[in-house]
């Protein structure tokens, strides 16, 4: 079970600034929601971000060890179903199948063995069954066809709110192997967010955040592969630098320290 994460200030705020540049979006339009995927940050952790569509406000956050593939909105409950995953490079296809219910922040793990599956897709067939699309454990003796197949299961639970960490065993996720295609969903992801909000642009990832002696909060930003050179001299809403004013001045021991690979 991972800690509820709490959104108290965005730096640089923008609509959908705390997914980042964005791979993934899949809508719940009964309720008004949009579930947002980013890429990878600096220190290699994906974000789940869910939004309401109306005023654009930010639900929840969540950090993920794997990039996302795979967002499907349960039909009933508060709950979202997130497919990460994989391939480490020589031989496994690791990942998660996390649910997160994005009304308390909270978020479980299932898969029970400690390499899971890299997702690649998910679909509520109902409000009890999940059908996983997933990678193939690894690609032993299957180089070529493991990167274009994988195994489809459905898993079937009564109450999916009450669903353990790690429950999910080798037999719940046992299925035939089928063509499992990984498509690329970045440009309908950007057509997605530019719906609710034309003049939207992805905030890069934030590298530092340092509280200065004036009470401002100074952040810096990745520079995008091929974007010109900034001065950076003046605080940027959208650049090099981000300054937000704080209320009042912290003294020295309790300031916050510069905390590298971080977006918030």
């Amino acid at each position: 079970m991972t800690s509820p994460l709490r959104v108290l200030r965005v730096l640089g705020e923008r609509p959908f600034a705390e997914a980042g540049e964005p791979v993934l979006a899949v809508s719940d339009e009964g309720r008004g929601l949009l579930a947002v995927a980013g890429e990878p940050g600096f220190a290699q952790m994906a974000t789940v971000a869910v939004y309401g569509v109306g005023d654009l406000g930010c639900r929840t956050v969540l950090r993920t060890r794997f990039p996302v593939h795979a967002l499907a909105f349960h039909p009933t409950e508060p709950l979202l179903a997130v497919g990460t995953g994989e391939y480490d490079g020589g031989y496994f296809f690791e990942g998660e199948l996390l649910l997160l219910d994005w009304e308390t922040g909270s978020a479980t793990t299932l898969i029970e063995h400690d390499f899971g599956r890299q997702v690649l897709g998910l679909t509520w067939l109902d409000g009890q069954a999940l059908r996983v699309l997933m990678a193939p454990p690894d690609d032993y003796k299957d180089e070529r066809k493991a990167h274009t197949e994988g195994h489809v299961a459905v898993v079937r639970r009564p109450d999916w709110r009450a669903a353990a960490p790690r429950s999910l065993t080798a037999a719940d996720l046992a299925g035939p192997r089928v063509p499992a295609p990984r498509p690329d969903g970045r440009d309908e992801a950007h057509r997605a967010l530019s719906a609710p909000s034309p003049d939207w642009e992805p905030r890069r990832h934030v590298l530092a955040v340092e509280e200065l002696p004036d009470s401002t909060v100074l952040a810096t930003l990745d520079q995008e592969e091929g974007t010109p050179e900034r001065s950076v001299g003046t605080a940027l809403t959208d650049g090099l630098l981000i300054q937000h004013r704080t209320t009042a001045y912290v003294d020295r021991r309790d300031r916050l320290r510069i905390r590298r690979g971080s977006r918030d």
